[in-house]
């Protein structure tokens, strides 16, 4: 009989030490996924911020090719 309770208190160190590395792994993941999803979330920002300076840059160059019209139509009017 104590033979089998030994051999039972041996099953269920190794069933808390599976425990504990199973606990510890999870732990593991969670920061992973935590660091990913940090980054997805910068990388987000990034792209938002890199479609925003385009669209300005995209803006800026529009306003810059009309610039000539612009002058030409001032010029035009000053002259009537």
């Amino acid at each position: 009989m104590a033979d089998q309770e030994g051999k039972v208190s041996q099953a269920q160190d190794k069933v808390d030490q599976a425990q504990k590395a199973v606990d510890q792994v999870n732990g593991q993941v969670k920061e992973l996924t935590d660091t990913d999803n940090e980054a997805k979330a910068a990388s987000d920002a990034a792209n938002k911020d890199l479609a925003a300076k385009k669209a300005a840059e995209s803006e800026a160059e529009q306003e810059y090719q009309a610039l000539p019209k612009v002058v030409a139509n001032d010029a035009l009017k000053r002259k009537n």
